[in-house]
């Protein structure tokens, strides 16, 4: 059980370090090659913050507060890592990960 609650906060973190990087211009040029609107940068921004959160939430649940803690650090440090990680090696692997669809072609009536 507790392999199992440790897992589910360490896919917050990596979804929450995902939305987090891909608010930031440079990143979801990387990733999407385009800027990101004002509102999706917002959106980005409280979904990773919703998913940090959560991951605490999980880790303070499963094993209490102080322990949660760091528990939830060290797993945040893995996550934040392998999110650089991916960054720097293979950004397009984020847009495999990710729900945005792929923009259709646009059909113009001539």
């Amino acid at each position: 059980m507790a392999a199992l609650a440790h897992l589910m906060a360490l896919l917050l973190s990596l979804a929450g370090f995902v939305a987090l990087a891909l608010a930031m211009e440079r990143h979801h040029r990387q990733v999407w090659q385009r800027a990101p609107s004002r509102k999706q940068c917002l959106l980005l921004r409280c979904a990773g913050v919703i998913g940090l959160g959560a991951a605490l939430t999980t880790c303070a649940a499963h094993a209490g507060g102080a322990t949660g803690t760091v528990i939830w650090l060290g797993l945040m440090t893995v996550a934040a890592l392998t999110v650089a990680l991916v960054l720097a090696y293979r950004p397009r692997w984020l847009a495999l990960v990710t729900a945005q669809p792929k923009p259709e072609p646009s059909t113009s009536a001539s």
